[in-house]
């Protein structure tokens, strides 16, 4: 530089003039304009994290100006036109920015030192300009402090202000991409990261460039932003070029478990393209997009070509477009379709969350036909993945996953919950879903349809369209069991947040509809929940609004439905261990049991003796109260009360176990016999009171017979130990002999009964008798004494022992039947043919008006009990006759009789 032509030259206010005699006889550099200007040195030789230095009286700001104001005269006078020669040799300085430590050279150390924040010191001596640019850039790095002064630290570092600086802003803004360009691809040529550097050029390397991404990131002004994002997009492009293989793991290992050379885990080309693909927002004007309209374009394809090149960059770059303003809609069509393309074929599940939140926000609203194409890419969608990225794991893989943490919980429940804030806010894309849904046949409907709908539930808007939606699914059969299973097993975790807001809520309307399907898939969304969701609180929310289904008493078919959830519940390992803690909820159930129907009585005392545990503990876990409360209706003399005495009882021995003892046995044997002994009505007096008479012909039929049609059911569902099926033989087998049918080998010997056949009786409601219906004829053993019972003087006789006779005959059938354990029906043979003691055929007929009002009832009472004896007879006899002694299917205890 002409030295006459710096001095004579009044550059500016602030450029210090003691420092004009160093740039003479010398060419104009980028070193001499910061000595020029105050910078004493540029950094020290070591690697102390303290920035570039200052003279004295030199702050950041004056810097800036003075830099300014130099450059400006240089280029006005003619000393450096446009700069050309300080923008060279800022190049090379920022090319060779390193120096010597102790430990060796440390490359990119004076960058690293630009890029710190800056110091105050002492002022440096003057320096021969005639130098040449590495030994001033030497002397500015190796200038020493005064050791009686203290330094003071700025914000801004050298590079801030040199960005301020419009003459220099663009030269160092490409200067310093080619930078990263340059340490990305030197820093993963060595397959460690540093085997043939010292640790200080490693750790240089480690924050130059998050520190040069931050500098351009927050600058205040952009000289020529249009070049600064297309140096951006360059340098982009070729750091992707750099990036491992992207089928390497984490660990720099390809499929083959061969480990790549160049790849670390912790690639720093990737970093730098994480941080710089953020940065393209916040450098990106509306400005420069009106004054170049295809820089748009050329950003969109960058990160396409990125985000295929490397799917893991797929979520900065979604974040990056989701913050840029688009200037066509055809960029907008290209990002939504790039986006669904990208969700279809989407192989790791940490991008799905990133992916739909995108779509849910940027897809354009009133534009049906992307909305349509939206919800049918989220249509596809599954819950689980397997361990090679696949999606839907296998149902009976995922029932050993129940409640459990696996490694896409979170990406799917973040999914989950992105979906959930979309539909809230999106009602395009909720009628968009809803009305998809609705035009899909039966067949066609898949799991994400269901949990899809879950999450447009969650807000409160839109409960009541899912609610009837859902319903009128259940009912057309599209929204099935196996799709509440695909969707809730194994994926508890991921659906946890739909659980109060979604799922709850639409199990309870679903069990209160009143149509059967709506009913049934309420029910099963219970059971599923309450075996999925593992946590305490979640499954007493279930079994608190069971109960109340239960107690509410609005329908039986909504009681039936809850009951039903807690029978499967108790016969599911899960569920049974689960349930014991809730049995004070259960027992509470005891308070309406008067209200209770038959067959939800006997699902009632089932599920409690059930969930209680065995006979032993049965007694020491709250369920006294059930005890005692059977004992309290067995005292009662009503019949339509003591059956639900009756019903607890049985229950209780039907659920001694598998691990039955004696005494448990014997314990129930003694239930049955108190039973037994409740229901022998005034046994003593053998007469009826007309109010006992009133209440037996209201219940429908005896205690006795009740109890009967308890142990009958109980039988069927081989619940019963052989010890009390053989009690039961034991104690009523001789019953049907002794009280119902007469000796008839050579001839009634019975004098009341051949009284009754030749009309002496002298008993004024007895009509003549006969023998009748003798299909066994002279191989004939045994009779049916039916007019017997019916002309009897005893009210207990004629209107309580003929109605056990059906159901004593139905007991000693199941019992003695092979396929539920029994000897074998042939025990009971003889009653197949056997004559019947009845009314005449005169009498029989529908022109009986010879007989008196009082014998008319008699036979028609007769003709009843005889027509129900022969149907219990066939019903008893057929399946043997069908099938003999092979085994078939066995009923449920809690079957309707």
């Amino acid at each position: 530089m002409p030295t006459r032509a710096i001095q004579d030259t009044d550059l500016s206010t602030n450029v210090n003039p003691s420092k004009k005699s160093r740039t003479s006889n010398a060419e104009p550099d980028f070193t001499k304009v910061l000595l020029e200007c105050g910078v004493s040195s540029l950094g020290s030789n070591d690697m102390v994290k303290t920035g570039s230095s200052l003279d004295q009286d030199v702050t950041p700001s004056s810097l800036r100006a003075s830099i300014h104001g130099l450059l400006s005269e240089m280029h006005k006078g003619g000393v450096d036109v446009d700069n050309a020669m300080v923008l060279e040799t800022m190049d090379q300085v920022i090319v060779s920015s390193s120096f010597e430590t102790d430990n060796g050279e440390v490359k990119n150390g004076l960058l690293w030192k630009m890029l710190l924040p800056m110091t105050t010191t002492t002022t440096c001596s003057d320096t021969d300009l005639n130098s040449n640019t590495d030994v001033q850039a030497s002397q500015l790095s190796q200038t020493h402090l005064d050791d009686n002064f203290q330094p003071k630290s700025f914000d801004a570092s050298l590079i801030k202000i040199l960005l301020r600086v419009d003459a220099i802003q663009s030269t160092l803004l490409t200067c310093l991409l080619a930078k990263l360009q340059e340490i990305a691809t030197s820093q993963d040529e060595d397959s460690m990261g540093a085997i043939n550097e010292t640790l200080d050029t490693f750790t240089c390397n480690e924050e130059v460039p998050r520190l040069i991404i931050s500098h351009i990131k927050w600058l205040e002004l952009i000289a020529d932003p249009i070049l600064l994002v297309n140096a951006t997009l360059e340098c982009i492009t070729v750091l992707c070029t750099a990036l491992p293989d992207a089928d390497a793991d984490a660990d720099g290992r390809d499929p083959n478990g061969n480990r790549n050379v160049g790849v670390s885990g912790d690639n720093i080309s990737r970093k730098i393209l994480f941080d710089l693909i953020a940065t393209l927002p916040d450098i990106v004007d509306d400005g420069s997009i009106t004054q170049d309209p295809e820089l748009m374009d050329n950003i969109l394809s960058t990160l396409r070509d990125v985000r295929v090149q490397d799917p893991t960059l797929l979520i900065p770059c979604l974040d990056a477009v989701s913050s840029l303003r688009f200037t066509t809609e055809d960029q907008v069509d290209i990002i939504i379709n790039d986006a669904l393309e990208a969700l279809e074929s989407v192989s790791e599940s940490f991008l799905l969350p990133a992916l739909c939140k995108f779509l849910v926000q940027n897809v354009a609203r009133g534009d049906n036909a992307m909305c349509d194409k939206t919800i049918e890419t989220f249509r596809r969608l599954k819950l689980g993945f397997d361990a090679d990225g696949e999606m839907a794991i296998d149902a009976n893989v995922r029932d050993t996953r129940r409640g459990q943490v696996h490694d896409m919980t979170d990406s799917e429940a973040l999914m989950l919950e992105a979906l959930s804030q979309g539909f809230m806010y999106r009602t395009d894309l909720t009628n968009a879903l809803i009305n998809a849904i609705k035009c899909t046949a039966p067949s066609q409907h898949g799991v994400a349809d269901f949990f899809l709908l879950m999450c447009c539930a969650s807000a409160a808007h839109n409960k009541a369209k899912v609610k009837q939606l859902v319903k009128s699914k259940t009912v057309s059969g599209g929204f099935h069991r196996g799709l509440v299973v695909d969707t809730i097993k194994g994926n508890g975790v991921a659906l946890n947040h739909l659980f109060d807001t979604s799922m709850l809520p639409l199990a309870d309307t679903l069990v209160r509809a009143s149509e059967k399907a709506a009913r049934e898939f309420g029910g099963q969304l219970y059971e599923e929940m309450f075996l999925e969701f593992a946590d305490r609180v979640q499954r007493q929310e279930i079994v608190g609004q069971l109960v109340i289904h239960i107690a509410s008493g609005s329908s039986y078919d909504e009681t039936d439905v809850a009951l039903r959830v807690f029978s499967n519940l108790a016969q599911n390992s899960i569920g049974l261990q689960s349930l014991k803690m809730f049995l004070p909820f259960l027992t509470s159930l005891l308070e309406n049991v008067q209200h209770f129907q038959t067959p939800h009585l006997r699902r009632l005392f089932l599920l409690l003796f059930t969930v209680g545990g065995d006979a032993d503990d049965i007694m020491n876990n709250g369920s006294d109260e059930v005890q005692i409360l059977i004992n309290k209706f067995l005292a009662l003399q009503q019949v339509g009360v003591k059956q639900i005495g009756i019903i607890g009882a049985v229950a209780y021995a039907s659920c001694l176990g598998k691990n039955e003892t004696p005494e448990k046995v014997k314990d129930a044997i003694n239930m049955l016999e108190l039973v037994q002994k409740s229901c022998a009505v005034n046994s003593c007096k053998r007469t009826l009171q007309r109010w006992e008479l009133s209440e037996i012909h209201e219940a429908g039929s005896s205690a006795m017979s009740i109890f009967f049609g308890e142990l009958c059911l109980s039988i069927q569902a081989s619940s019963l130990s052989q010890h009390i099926k053989q009690w039961i033989l034991d104690r009523f087998g001789t019953a049907l002999e002794d009280i119902y049918l007469g000796d008839f080998e050579g001839g009634v010997k019975d004098k009341a009964d051949r009284a009754l056949l030749d009309g002496s009786s002298g008993i004024k409601m007895a009509p003549k008798g006969e023998m009748r219906y003798n299909i066994d004829e002279g191989e004939a053993v045994v009779y049916l004494k039916l007019l017997s019972l019916h002309v009897s003087n005893d009210l207990h006789n004629r209107d309580v022992v003929t109605q056990q006779l059906c159901p004593l005959l139905r007991l000693l059938t199941v019992a003695y039947e092979e396929r539920y354990g029994g000897e074998g029906i042939d025990n009971i043979d003889a009653l197949l043919g056997c004559p019947v003691l009845l009314p005449d055929s005169s009498s029989s007929g529908v022109d009986f008006t010879h007989l008196s009002e009082v014998q008319k009832h008699t036979t028609v009472a007769t003709l009843f009990t005889a027509v129900s004896w022969f149907r219990e007879v066939v019903n008893s006899f057929i399946y043997s006759a069908a099938f003999g002694n092979s085994n078939g299917s066995q009923p449920t205890q809690d079957q309707d009789s």
